[in-house]
């Protein structure tokens, strides 16, 4: 089975040159990959980078409302799919989960890269990365020149205080720490909407004495998918764009 990437950030947050430090120092030269770039981004310096690696294929996709662009190679054991970073990253996971099952391909892992200076300045942008990180395996902290200590300090205090699993890093001048372990496909994700459960065994009940609303209690939705008949979300999020 094919292994997934999901690569979420803003704008700017240095998205491209950490997945090109993963490629190059996480993964076998020889293993084709592919990576998927939505064609709305602004161009990138490397673009160009990624696209000469050894075995990369790189591809473009468009977002309205569902995925749309060519198919993942079959000869691609690996894939990135960053994610277009100016809509509501919710509606994209959403959607991503429809293209991967269509797919079949793995989640291996989803990554949040965080624009640090950009999450210091706008406070109102905290439940706009805490909606990323719940969905998040690894957390790379990056632009953090400009940013104090006791931000970053406090920022990832907040996750460790409420207990989610995601391990957070450091990336200094467009480098990871460890691509092999944030390319780890171990689940590290608060998250199980990627994951394939078996809800009656997750919940621990007795199957003879099930409750008449057992459909809803083994299916549950993430809570950030969840819907009012309006088709209005129920968590709302900060529009992006706004803050770019």
């Amino acid at each position: 089975m094919q292994d997934l990437y999901i690569i979420l950030g803003t704008r700017k947050s240095g998205r491209r040159e950490i997945v090109f430090d993963l490629i190059d120092g996480g993964l076998d030269e020889n293993q084709p990959k592919t990576v998927y770039i939505a064609s709305s981004e602004e161009p990138s310096a490397f673009d160009e980078q990624i696209a000469a690696l050894n075995n990369t294929t790189v591809l473009n996709w468009d977002f309205h409302q569902s995925i749309k662009g060519p198919p993942p190679p079959t000869e691609s054991k690996t894939i990135f799919f960053i994610t277009e970073s100016t809509s509501n990253p919710i509606d994209q996971i959403e959607a991503i989960r429809e293209w991967q099952k269509v797919f079949e391909l793995n989640v291996a892992r989803i990554l949040t890269v965080v624009d640090c200076e950009l999450a210091e300045k706008h406070e109102e942008l905290k439940s706009w990365f805490e909606a990323c990180i719940h969905f998040t395996d690894y957390v790379l902290l990056n632009n953090r020149e400009n940013v104090s200590n006791k931000w970053i300090r406090e920022f990832q205090q907040y996750y460790e205080k409420n207990c989610y699993p995601c391990l957070f890093s450091y990336v200094k001048k467009g480098k990871t720490n460890n691509p092999p372990e944030i390319l780890d496909p171990s689940p590290r994700r608060l998250s199980h909407l990627f994951d394939e459960i078996d809800a009656i065994d997750a919940l621990d009940l007795d199957e003879d004495n099930l409750p008449e609303d057992v459909f809803d209690l083994t299916n549950p939705v993430d809570p950030y998918l969840q819907k009012y008949d309006s088709g209005q979300r129920k968590r709302k999020i900060p529009d992006i764009k706004k803050f770019l």
